[in-house]
């Protein structure tokens, strides 16, 4: 398999945890790595191929 370069984002998606409550209403939240590219290259490592990212760290909180 060729090598894989993706550019673009990693986010942080946060998941509600507290069942039955409206999301503007939940105070528990698991951290999970996301956005499109860093999941292209989990992917690909995971059937085996050689990705890397390309991106950019922001100085937003």
């Amino acid at each position: 398999m060729k090598k894989i370069l993706t550019i673009g984002e990693m986010l942080i998606d946060f998941i509600c945890l507290d069942k039955n409550k409206d999301l503007s209403k939940g105070v528990r939240f698991e951290k999970k790595a996301g956005g499109a590219p860093a999941n292209v290259d989990a992917v690909v490592s995971l059937l085996g191929g050689e990705s890397s990212i390309l991106g950019n760290v922001g100085n937003d909180s």
